[in-house]
């Protein structure tokens, strides 16, 4: 069997879900990729105030009594 031919019957071969269907999905799924792209954002802020405040803490100048 040539490739084309072994493409075409992987490619018929594909469900697609109706549009009722998709809806159900997203409306499923919007609230969980919300909650990731949150976390992911949380992630990076505290990646960078670790980056930013741990060296100063480690060579003392500030200290965590320091903080209000």
């Amino acid at each position: 069997m040539k490739k084309k031919s072994i493409l075409s019957l992987i490619i018929a071969m594909v469900l697609v879900p109706s549009d009722e269907d998709l809806n159900k999905i997203d409306a499923l799924m919007a609230p969980i990729h919300l909650q990731i792209v949150n976390s992911e954002l949380e992630s990076r802020r505290l990646s960078t105030l670790r980056d930013t405040l741990l060296p100063k803490l480690m060579s003392g100048e500030i200290k965590v009594g320091d903080v209000k």
